[in-house]
């Protein structure tokens, strides 16, 4: 049995009034019955990688910001690659281009490999979304235990992440 017949099995176990404003709901806003289920627990989160869809440069400069231990600006990951990691520069001659950089990690971001937040002026990129998430709540004035749906709308916008990387990462900050 698919899930979807699953599905139609259990609505079709409901009073007529409930299933039908479950299906009006699922066919108009699937992703508001997607975050009811997330926000009463009866589903998880999503899986965000499900194939590697990454060039082999963007491995490697995945697997550098994923060694840094504080968030850092693309000129910063730039700088730090320099310094810290010249056989990369020697393997993927991309890494130099400061465009190509800025370039990669907000692809890394769209992709849900990374986080994304705002500080003052400057752009920060984190090895982990839900620290990019805590620490947008921290620079917003809010608590990272009490964001909600509208929170995570908002922060997809205003970081670049994708919507569902922001909602597994609230769920992550809220089961701590």
């Amino acid at each position: 049995m698919t899930e979807h017949e699953e599905l139609q099995q259990i609505v079709g176990r409901l009073d007529a009034e409930l299933a039908d404003g479950l299906l009006d709901a699922l066919k108009s806003d699937p992703e508001a019955v997607r975050e009811l289920l997330w926000k009463e627990g009866f589903i998880g989160t999503v899986e965000e990688h499900s194939e590697p869809d990454l060039t082999d440069a963007e491995v490697a400069l995945l697997e550098i910001i994923e060694e840094l231990g504080n968030p850092k600006s693309s000129g910063e990951i730039q700088d730090i690659i320099e310094i810290e990691h010249p056989k990369r520069l020697d393997e993927y001659k991309s890494l130099k281009h400061r465009s190509w950089i800025s370039d990669k990690v907000n692809s890394l971001v769209k992709k849900g490999y990374i986080g994304k937040y705002r500080e003052g002026r400057e752009i920060k990129f984190t090895p982990d979304p839900v620290e990019a998430v805590r620490r947008w709540a921290l620079h917003n004035d809010k608590f990272a235990s009490e964001l909600t749906r509208s929170d995570a709308e908002v922060i997809a916008t205003d970081t670049g992440m994708r919507l569902q990387t922001v909602r597994n990462a609230i769920q992550s900050l809220q089961a701590k």
